[in-house]
């Protein structure tokens, strides 16, 4: 009994000594806007053993995300951070990146980095379609704007459709309503909506009444 209280104890002691990195997360999510350039995050870490631990190496899923150090080796109770820069350039939507994190325990740990880059202006819907000789009834969109961005002006780029915007939370939330003055003839055409935003753009909605 003695010899296998022993066998625990200097299990334990091993254990102790070799715990390695104790991570803050290992799990970031974030939102940007679109017009950003780049984005920084840290995942924090402590060495909870007795030994000092190395930072074998740290590999990235892309080209786009790049992982530092401060320091290599890590001393017992010593925190520390890996430091991830991501390049946006002109990435659009959900970005999922990884950051594996090899230790001298033999140890591997997975980082994650989740970037939600938001479209500056958003619509909950991006096409009005009529039925030929049907209902001329509005159709409306929910236009929503991000950081930096405003609505300049909206317009048909063809008569037989109406459009306007009526404003619901100002200057962050709009309803575009589009109208067909009749439904007699087919259309296929757009309605434009100017973008003052850092890339100074125009959006086209679809429109269209078809047979």
């Amino acid at each position: 009994m003695r010899f296998s209280a022993c066998l625990v104890l200097v299990g334990s002691l091993m254990h102790s000594a070799y715990a390695g990195l104790v991570w803050e997360t290992t799990y970031r999510e974030i939102r940007v806007p679109a017009n950003e350039k780049e984005l920084f995050a840290d995942f924090g870490f402590k060495n909870t053993g007795t030994a000092p631990l190395d930072i074998a190496s740290l590999e990235t899923s892309c080209g786009c995300t790049v992982a530092k150090i401060d320091k290599k080796q890590i001393a017992p109770g010593e925190a520390g951070a890996v430091h991830v820069r991501f390049d946006i350039g002109s990435r659009k939507g959900e970005q999922v990146k990884g950051i594996v994190v090899k230790t001298s325990d033999r140890t591997r740990q997975t980082l994650v980095l989740r970037v939600l880059i938001q479209d500056p202006v958003a619509f909950s819907q991006r096409e009005f379609v009529w039925s030929s000789g049907g209902p001329a009834t509005p159709k409306e969109s929910i236009v929503e704007l991000g950081a930096g961005a405003r609505i300049l002006g909206v317009e048909s780029l063809n008569d037989q459709f109406d459009a306007r915007l009526e404003e619901m939370d100002a200057g962050i939330r709009y309803r575009l309503v589009v109208t067909p003055r009749s439904t007699g003839i087919p259309v296929d055409t757009s309605i434009k909506i100017q973008i003052a935003d850092p890339k100074k753009r125009s959006v086209l909605l679809q429109a269209r009444i078809e047979n």
